[in-house]
């Protein structure tokens, strides 16, 4: 029977009668904790470990409330981040509506037809589904629309996984959107076992609720045990086998073993099948949905001695009790290791236990010092701040989809209801312009409605016609969950494979070699609009371009208790084996050895290694990012293109050479760090990578232009700074470093040290330029400029343009195409655009480098049509030129290799003056002679 308590009288006897048939002695902590908070009718987020019953904390006293108030469909929201959570919710939730008489329903992409019309012909008391679910009932169903205005609650699980994302940033709207279908203020209640910002999470749950707002978060009552073992180093060539050997030591059945990637997944699953281990399955988003319910029901039934499994388990699918939860390599985040561990010992009174097992050295310090934030609960706040522009824009255009037309005021009061809209109305207007510009809007008359450009966009799998890059299926357009693109490998016509688009923007580039199918190949050419890299076969050593993961961001606080092992020892809250104490003392010993000083976020280790700059700083990964990028933009502006940086939690470095990082570091102002970041984005591989991710959603088809589209740069640059830099943190390093107060070592001799060798492992980022030739074109639209000045225009190395004009004389720029010409002022080339070349000739300030005085000299003109032709000779005056060029240019094919133009009278000394031009349309010609002339002519006579 129940316990006979005050919280559980204020329950409606039905619910209690239940509480007795599940043979339920008394509530736990939280439940008891959350009664009052829900059943007085607050906003409530409630946080507790996994396994304490927060389900049935918010959901036995909305029962209650649902049965005293008669409640009808839809009554109750249950919102879930994951597909794989419903149908276990669903199994949970339904036990205790069926005998209260209410129905339940769940709604994801998965579900039966049958399931879908019954759900339509009775609509159910309580509905199950996600929040891409639910935006195609606000946005296209309308039918089912309509039974939401009953609703009168809304509970969301896995707050902390939903928040933290664009998803979360979708919701929060949708649920203002809710309160606007529904005409009133719904009470919602957020569940999750780790959130770092509290307070700002109820926040964003409440939006413009006018209920007030409670956390209940009850003492922890266990503590997680937490081990940290190395698998590493055992002379096994394949890390993921000494993994999987150390993993056969751990494993009690049954245990969940974590890992951080699908590829790992697969990895390590492989792995245990070599030394025999049949009874693991394997886990994650790729796999079928029936072969993951399988797993978790042969896990439950004891068939099994483990899965192995990405965070598709992180979240509370049910698979019975878990003994031991084994971690492989650090999981980047706190929140991740404590909501993994927590799948274990759920018994009354049980203890969490968890495994973390290390493959590398720096792997093992850091899993060390995550356990540690972890067993004191120093959880990583990852909750949105803003809501990104690309999600607000999409939300219009849903509004609009399901309201036809929606007055401008109206879609924007609705929209900016949540405080995490941050969106003036300035901003507003900006965004409804640049939309309606695009197309995807109409404005009329203060009104706006869907336009065309919204479905040559979002179609149906019906339409035909031929599809491109950025068309896609109507279905994709309710989630913010992004798919990746992939660029495919073609060597002529035949396809080589595929390389996910992250690790083609961030580390390829036109001349590296790659491995695929088996072969190496010399990559010749990327084309980012068709997604097409070309290739040939090389010999070159070749880069594997599988992309792994970008994984988290290493937090600051991650990087200091780092500091703080190697200088004080590992905690005693954290269980370790003599083995891996033996490997971090024996990295403090080598720096002492050599008489360095440990690293630490007060002292810096500065080292080089071939041309590359290398410091260690233990910051984190964010603020490392940042100070990679400052460094490398100041280079690239010295030196070009052929630069890179690395960057990780624990340092950087930089591929610039005689480029001192710290000298530039010493040189900048710490208060005009934000805006040396917005500017030195221009150049990173982040910034086309997210601007292609988000153009879509305003509705941008084609190339982005850096000023047409500048919302969208802009926008891109925002989500840039908010996902993976640290610009408050490397502020304050950057002061501290100009005021003396961090210590720089400089090591000499020797070999690198240990984190240097680690920071040399990180993939290299390198600078991605795909609209160079654009912006070169729009420098020279009806004007003709230096080298020299284009370079400073552009804020690049000169040989960087200058490498790229050279291209840029090719016949397949089309309208960027360029050709240059001497100044004979200046004694220098400038060089136009092809198209815009006769303009220039007659503008007044350039017009005297085409003007020869001595027009009856002669001149000698080699031409040769292409590298496999010999030189054709001519002998030319400018005055034939100026008055007969028709005659000469039907001697000649339409373009021309190269040109060389000499005097007559030249006797091939190395003193002669000789004008040479490459990639010359015959019609050109004319002006290239009369230039060559002038130039020539002054240089003998004047």
């Amino acid at each position: 029977m129940a316990r006979e308590s005050v919280m559980v009288d204020v329950l409606d006897q039905r619910v209690n009668m239940l509480i007795a048939e599940r043979g339920w002695g008394s509530l736990t902590p939280v439940q008891e904790a959350a009664l009052p908070a829900i059943l007085e009718g607050d906003n409530v987020l409630i946080i507790a470990p996994t396994g304490e019953g927060k389900t049935e904390a918010a959901l036995l006293p909305v029962l209650s409330m649902m049965l005293q108030s008669q409640a009808k469909p839809v009554s109750l929201l249950y919102i879930t981040p994951m597909k794989a959570l419903i149908n276990d919710i669903y199994v949970r939730i339904k036990w205790w509506a069926d005998r209260l008489g209410f129905r339940v329903a769940r709604k994801h992409g998965d579900t039966s037809s049958s399931e879908r019309n019954r759900r339509l012909r009775e609509k159910p008391h309580i509905l199950i589904t996600t929040p891409e679910s639910l935006e195609i009932d606000l946005d296209w169903a309308s039918k089912f629309r309509r039974s939401y205005s009953n609703l009168r609650w809304v509970i969301v699980d896995e707050v902390h996984e939903l928040l933290a994302s664009k998803r979360g940033a979708q919701f929060v709207i949708q649920l203002e959107r809710l309160r606007e279908l529904v005409g009133s203020d719904f009470q919602v209640i957020g569940l999750s076992a780790t959130v770092g910002d509290p307070e700002w999470t109820i926040t964003l749950l409440s939006g413009s609720s006018r209920r007030r707002k409670r956390i209940v978060k009850p003492p922890a009552s266990k503590k997680p045990e937490i081990t940290v073992v190395y698998a590493g180093g055992d002379g096994v060539s394949d890390p993921w086998l000494a993994a999987a050997k150390r993993i056969v030591e751990e494993v009690e059945k049954p245990s969940l073993i974590f890992v951080n990637s699908r590829y790992v997944a697969e990895r390590v699953k492989g792995a245990l099948e070599e030394l025999g281990v049949n009874d693991v399955y394997v886990h994650h988003s790729s796999v079928a949905a029936e072969l993951r319910e399988e797993a978790e029901e042969r896990l439950r039934r004891g068939e099994l001695s483990a899965i192995v499994c990405t965070k598709t388990l992180e979240v509370g699918i049910d698979v019975g009790k878990i003994a031991k939860v084994i971690q492989v390599k650090s999981p980047g985040r706190v929140a991740s290791l404590l909501q993994r561990i927590g799948r274990s010992g759920h018994v009354r009174g049980g203890t969490p236990r968890g495994v973390i097992t290390a493959t590398e050295p720096l792997d093992l310090l850091e899993s060390i010092a995550v356990a540690a934030l972890a067993i004191d609960e120093k959880v990583e706040n990852t909750t949105i701040g803003r809501v990104p522009l690309d999600v607000i824009a999409r939300q219009i255009q849903g509004i609009l989809l399901s309201k036809k037309k929606a007055g401008i005021d109206e879609v924007y009061e609705i929209i900016t209801r949540n405080p995490a809209v941050k969106l003036s109305r300035e901003e507003y207007e900006e965004l409804i312009s640049y939309m309606a510009k695009l197309g995807t809007i109409r404005v009329e008359d203060g009104s706006i409605r869907l336009g065309s450009n919204f479905y040559k966009i979002w179609r149906f799998r019906s339409d035909k016609g031929a599809r491109t890059w950025w068309s896609r299926d109507f279905s994709e357009f309710f989630s913010m969950i992004n798919e990746r693109d992939s660029f495919v490998v073609k060597f002529n016509d035949k396809v080589i494979g595929y390389i996910d688009s992250v690790f083609v923007y961030r580390h390829l580039r036109t001349g590296d070699a790659i491995r695929l199918a088996g072969g190496s190949w010399l990559i010749k050419r990327i084309d980012e609009n068709s997604g097409k890299i070309e290739v040939e076969p090389s010999d070159s050593p070749a880069e594997i371009p599988l992309w792994r993961g970008e994984g988290p961001r290493r937090s600051p606080q991650i990087a200091r208790v780092m500091a703080e092992i190697l200088r004080d020892g590992i905690p005693a809250t954290v269980r370790v084996g003599s083995h891996e104490s033996g490997i971090v003392a024996e990295w403090v010993r080598e720096y002492e050895k050599r008489g360095i000083g440990l690293p630490s976020p007060t002292r810096i280790i500065y080292e080089q290694y071939n041309d590359e700059h290398i410091v260690t700083s233990l910051l984190g990964s964010g603020a490392n990012e940042v100070l990679g990028l400052i460094v490398f933009h100041e280079a690239m502006k010295r030196l070009g293109l052929n630069v890179y940086y690395r960057a990780s939690f624990s340092g950087f470095s930089v591929k610039a050479p005689g480029v001192n990082p710290l000298d530039i570091l010493l040189e900048i102002d710490p208060s005009q760090l934000e805006e040396l970041v917005w500017v030195a984005l221009d150049k990173s591989p982040y910034l086309h990578q997210i601007a292609r991710d988000i153009q879509l959603s305003f509705g941008k088809i084609g190339s982005i232009d850096a000023e047409e589209d500048k919302l969208v740069i802009d926008e891109a640059k925002r989500q840039i700074i908010e996902e993976y830099l640290d610009i408050d943190t490397a502020r304050e390093f950057i002061i501290r470093l100009q005021a003396g107060e961090v210590e720089v070592e400089t090591p000499m001799g020797g070999g690198l040290t240990p984190i240097a060798r680690e920071i040399l492992r990180v993939p290299p980022i390198k600078p991605w330029m795909p609209d160079l030739a654009r912006r070169i074109a729009r420098m020279l639209e009806g004007s003709a400029l230096t080298v020299f000045e284009l370079a400073d225009i552009l804020e690049l190395a000169e040989k960087t343009v200058e490498a790229k004009i050279k291209d840029m004389r090719k016949p397949d720029y089309g309208e960027y195409r360029v050709i240059g010409f001497i100044d004979v002022d200046e004694d220098d080339w400038r060089w136009t655009l092809l198209r815009t070349l006769e303009e220039v000739v007659g503008m007044e300030e350039f017009e005297a480098s085409f003007k020869p005085f001595r027009v009856r000299e002669p001149l000698r003109v080699y031409i040769k049509p292409s590298p496999a032709h010999r030189p054709k000779e001519l002998i030319v005056t400018p005055e034939t030129v100026m008055n007969n060029f028709e005659r000469i240019r039907q001697m000649l094919p339409s373009e021309l290799y190269n040109v060389k133009i000499m005097s007559a009278y030249s006797e091939n000394r190395k003193d002669d003056v000789v004008v040479v031009h490459y990639y010359v349309p015959a019609d050109s010609l004319k002006y290239l002679l009369l230039n060559a002339a002038r130039y020539i002519e002054g240089k003998y006579y004047y």
